[in-house]
């Protein structure tokens, strides 16, 4: 029997190690900025129907692409941006006087040591956390400028996909390597992922702040629009969640002396916020598709390096369309072997 490559083979095998050279070319600078071409992708699955209401109305198509451009400003661009913003300034706040609060630690530490007759703080570089402090503020500096140029990447190729909505689903058809029925599947499958992704879990996250921060106000916590902000995000992080923001503040009220408050909070944080998540969660489930708790943090996992903050709604999806490929590619293929 013999074993030489016929010349189609070989000609194929040449074929796609082209492809993956270049592809590896093309792609591996883009990769800091890869949140951009995903986040357009989002954007479109969830403006398209839009786009074809309005121009079913008679816009013409570029004046329907910048409405919806604006609108997805307005709705999603600047509440993250204004989440984002709490964070870098209460952050450069603290760095700015790492001393003073230093000094408050090691404070409220000794009245603890004493309390407990222990020492906690034997070995504590308090220089090495200085120096971190002022590390994260530089890295946040970075990660801001990269989701800048990102930001600008996405609205390009968003404006381009808008456009052109009617051709875009033939156009991606084209290249790939998948049966019309599991195509179908692929798309059907891949907007309700988006949107459950892209959708549910800040939804519900930014429901579960809310409902925090109306009780930081109640009880009298300090830099409420702080920890709403850490709440909300901590809220999207399974088996996390809430506690990463009101367990803090619980313990800021304790160490003020205000122990009714954080008793209070800690009671509202565990009955209230906490039950608000299976609440919100059962509303959106009957329009929206369920994630499952393990999907989303492995998600956070891998999506926070790659992505940084928006890696929380990329991680979980990357995740779903994974597990839907594998599916897919077991059902084609598999079969057949």
């Amino acid at each position: 029997m013999s074993t030489h490559l016929s010349l189609p083979v070989m000609r194929q095998v040449f074929l796609i190690v082209c492809i993956l050279i270049l592809c590896i070319m093309t792609f591996t600078p883009m990769v800091p900025y890869i949140s951009g071409v995903i986040g357009a992708f989002i954007l479109y699955v969830l403006t398209m129907g839009l786009m074809r209401k309005l121009t079913a109305r008679g816009l013409p198509r570029w004046l329907s692409a910048t409405i919806l451009l604006i609108f997805t400003v307005i709705v999603v661009i600047l509440p993250i941006g204004l989440i984002i913003f709490l964070l870098i300034g209460r952050v450069t706040e603290v760095v700015s006087n790492i001393e003073k609060y230093i000094f408050l630690y090691e404070s409220n530490l000794a009245k603890l040591e004493n309390y407990l007759g222990i020492d906690i703080a034997s070995g504590s570089d308090f220089n090495r956390l200085t120096t971190a402090a002022t590390d994260m503020v530089q890295s946040i500096a970075g990660s801001v400028l990269n989701l800048s140029i990102a930001l600008g990447i996405m609205y390009f190729i968003l404006y381009f996909m808008l456009i052109n909505f009617d051709k875009i689903k033939d156009s991606m058809r084209s290249y790939v390597p998948l049966s019309n029925k599991n195509y179908e599947r692929v798309n059907r499958e891949y907007i309700e992922m988006v949107r459950s992704n892209a959708i549910a879990i800040p939804l519900v996250a930014l429901m579960q702040g809310i409902v925090a921060l109306l009780g930081f106000w109640i009880f009298g916590a300090p830099n409420i629009w702080f920890w709403f902000a850490v709440t909300t995000i901590g809220s999207m992080i399974p088996f996390v969640g809430t506690a990463i923001g009101m367990l803090p503040v619980v313990v800021i009220l304790f160490a003020a002396g205000d122990t009714w408050q954080a008793i209070g909070l800690a009671i509202y944080g565990l009955v209230v916020v906490g039950s608000t998540d299976n609440v919100f969660r059962i509303v959106l489930q009957r329009t929206l598709a369920e994630v499952h708790p393990l999907i989303t943090l492995i998600g956070v996992i891998i999506g926070i390096p790659l992505f940084g903050f928006l890696g929380l709604v990329f991680g979980p999806l990357i995740v779903s369309i994974l597990l839907l490929l594998i599916r897919i590619y077991k059902e084609e293929y598999a079969s057949d072997t």
